[in-house]
C-alpha cells in the first residue's frame, strides 16, 4: 500500500494521471479535480479479546487508560493529529505505545494486543476477522472521503475515457 503522502507527491510532479486515495492532504494540491467515491467514518480498532470488543460503539473517553498504536506522524500527519484532537476533545491524553510506517503493521500490532487505534472503518477489509474488532465512535463523526483526483489539465486520452465512462466529466 502506498502512503497518501507518496501519492500526493507523485501527483504534484505529474507522475500519476489519476489517483485513488484518502482525502487527507489531497486538497493542498492546486489544479486538481476531485471526485468523492465514498465516505467512511473513523472507528476504534481493538483485538477481539479486548474488554470493549463486544460493544458496537463506544466513546473516545472509554479509551482513557488505553495504549495506542498508530501510523507514524510523517506518514499520515493529518490522521495522527485527528487522533490526538479526538482524545484531547474528550479530556484524555493518548498513551502512544508504538508507531509504524505501514498501516498493515499498525493492524498487526493491534492484533498482537499491543494497543488499540482509530482509523477509517474501511480498513476493516485489511483485518483478518475475527481477531480485530471495529467499533463505531459515538459523538465523533469525522468522516474521510475516498477520492479520485486528476490534474485539471491532462493530456492522457485514457483519463478522458475513464472519466466519461465513470460520469466524472
Amino acid at each position: 500500500m502506498t502512503s497518501c503522502r507518496s501519492v500526493i507527491r507523485k501527483a504534484r510532479v505529474d507522475e500519476l494521471d489519476i489517483t485513488f486515495t484518502l482525502s487527507l492532504g489531497i486538497h493542498s494540491i492546486g489544479g486538481l479535480k476531485l471526485k468523492s467515491l465514498w465516505k467512511h467514518f473513523h472507528s476504534i480498532i481493538m483485538h477481539c479479546d479486548h474488554p470493549l470488543a463486544n460493544r458496537t460503539s463506544g466513546h473516545v473517553s472509554d479509551l482513557m487508560d488505553e495504549s495506542f498504536v498508530m501510523l507514524e506522524r510523517d506518514k499520515s500527519s493529518l490522521g495522527f493529529d485527528l487522533l490526538l484532537a479526538a482524545c484531547s476533545n474528550n479530556g484524555i491524553s493518548p498513551k502512544i505505545f508504538h508507531t509504524a510506517s505501514h498501516i498493515e503493521a499498525v493492524l498487526m500490532m493491534v492484533d498482537s494486543e499491543m494497543g488499540s487505534t482509530m482509523l477509517p472503518k474501511y480498513f476493516e477489509s485489511y483485518a483478518p476477522p475475527p481477531s480485530l474488532t471495529f467499533i463505531n465512535i459515538e459523538g465523533y463523526n469525522y468522516e474521510v472521503d475516498i477520492l479520485a483526483s486528476w490534474k485539471k489539465i491532462n493530456q492522457n486520452p485514457s483519463l478522458f475515457i475513464y472519466r466519461r465512462t465513470r460520469h466524472y466529466v
